[in-house]
């Protein structure tokens, strides 16, 4: 998975003593056990230093002691024999050996039935591998395994490790919540959380599945920070902002934001007037006061500040009432000064407030702008039109003059109707030549409705029309190596 966040820095030192534990936060600090003074106390007390140096040490030899034990022993383990002195690295290779892995991945991809097992906390060989790998290396185990689609072997793989690289606990908790798992995610999005990582992208998510969670959390947050104005304090603030608006609280969401009138703002010399804030934060207001937000709405398009999204949200405000009509004039003024393809893209964005016969205009001027053909088509679709949405798609199809690299248009194309649109894009592949001077021509047409094939979960004929792409160019090491990623049961990335 390619996933950025914000990295924020540590927010808090955690201080472990031997009453209790207390943390410094951004230079003030708090207890959550002793105070500070008895932990001083504590530590120049020589008296207790002797004792817990004793103490730590006769702990010390008593966890080697059973640690030397174990490994000793030569009896079962979870169910199969341990001969004395077998290393890790061959307990290693016969699982890999197991699940058929071989090549450089096999140590990573070997992992998959040891986190099973280990999850049952009684595979050494498995736990070890676990609680003490490289961070990197149980990170790239755990996106192989997300990349598979193995989300709770991710999840049992982390859980497991005592060292993990925080992104790992985020893109976790993102594959969750994009899985549905509200749970699930909130749970390691704390656990980013307070590996000092801001999971910023699983938010939303989070918001629509688990708000209520997420804002106890939160709360429980805040209280433990001095400083409310702090970069820290502010992240969590918006944060709970977002829950709140979620949960349908738009007064309280909109008491933790700033004004309305903040988020436009005109600029003189390079730089244009920006329309700042997420959409969330432009519905809560709109709830809460819309005249205000009308205000700064007509404002930026006065200012030819995204236009687009503007009219969109006066749209929104407007809907049902007597200023509706007043959209229309302003849409008809702002697409004066748009090219087709951005009128187009005006028109659908405010076809749910306006209608759809102006982006059916926009779409027979461009057949080939595949938004808009997607769109009309599925609009035509839901209102019981098939043949005329299957219409639009072909004609969308034979736009498209270059199967390699118009295949992700065409992908999402065949996969509205691929019991019809299929067979064409099939006879249409048939019909291109092997060209000896160019073979690569009828290789990437190959490998471009390889991808289509992918997407639609037709795993066979994908293999078949890779290697027959391998064949027209042998030469070309790509389409091997999109071949041993299916063989290993990853993502091709076609």
């Amino acid at each position: 998975m390619r996933r950025s966040s914000v990295e924020r820095p540590n927010r808090r030192t955690i201080l472990y003593t031997s009453r209790g534990v207390g943390y410094q936060d951004r230079g003030v600090t708090g207890a959550l056990g002793p105070s500070s003074e008895r932990m001083k106390t504590w530590n120049r007390d020589s008296w207790g230093q002797s004792a817990l140096g004793q103490a730590h040490g006769c702990l010390v030899a008593a966890v080697f002691g059973v640690i030397l034990g174990w490994f000793l022993a030569p009896g079962e383990r979870h169910g199969e024999a341990l001969p004395l002195g077998r290393s890790m690295q061959r307990a290693q290779a016969e699982v890999d050996s197991r699940v058929g892995i071989e090549g450089p991945t096999a140590s990573i991809a070997g992992l998959v039935p040891q986190a099973r097992r280990a999850a049952a906390a009684t595979d050494l060989h498995g736990i070890q591998a676990l609680l003490h790998a490289d961070p990197e290396e149980t990170g790239a185990r755990v996106r192989l395994l997300l990349a598979r689609g193995q989300r709770k072997a991710a999840a049992e793989l982390l859980r497991m490790s005592s060292r993990t690289e925080p992104e790992s606990w985020a893109e976790v908790a993102l594959a969750m919540g994009e899985a549905g798992q509200g749970d699930m995610a909130l749970e390691f999005y704390i656990a980013a959380f307070e590996r000092d990582y801001w999971p910023d992208e699983a938010l939303p998510l989070l918001c629509s599945l688990n708000p209520a969670g997420l804002l106890e959390f939160l709360d429980v947050e805040m209280e433990r920070i001095v400083d409310s104005d702090s970069w820290y304090g502010e992240l969590l603030t918006e944060a709970r902002a977002q829950a709140l608006s979620a949960l349908d609280r738009n007064g309280e969401a909109a008491g933790l934001l700033p004004p309305i009138e903040d988020y436009l703002q005109v600029s003189k010399g390079c730089t244009g007037p920006r329309l700042l804030g997420e959409d969330w934060e432009w519905r809560t207001w709109s709830e809460v006061a819309p005249k205000r937000v009308e205000a700064v709405l007509l404002a930026a398009l006065k200012e030819r500040a995204y236009v687009g999204t503007s009219l969109v949200r006066l749209a929104r405000i407007w809907s049902g009432t007597p200023n509706h009509a007043r959209l229309r004039t302003l849409v008809e003024g702002t697409v004066q000064g748009m090219t087709a393809k951005q009128a187009g893209e005006l028109h659908l964005a405010m076809a749910p407030y306006m209608g759809w016969d102006p982006v059916l205009q926009a779409l027979e001027q461009d057949p080939g702008d595949e938004e808009l053909a997607w769109a009309v088509g599925d609009h035509l679709r839901w209102q019981g039109q098939e043949s005329a949405a299957i219409e639009i798609w072909v004609d969308l199809m034979a736009a498209q003059t270059d199967l390699w690299l118009d295949s992700e248009v065409l992908s999402q194309t065949v996969l509205r109707a691929p019991r019809i649109l299929l067979p064409i894009l099939e006879e249409r592949l048939a019909g291109i030549e092997f060209d000896p001077e160019e073979p690569s021509r009828l290789s990437d047409a190959l490998g471009g409705v390889a991808a289509i094939h992918w997407a639609l979960g037709n795993q066979d004929r994908t293999v078949s029309l890779l290697e027959e792409a391998r064949r027209a160019s042998p030469a070309e090491q790509y389409w091997s190596s999109r071949l041993r990623l299916i063989r290993l049961g990853c993502d091709p990335d076609l």
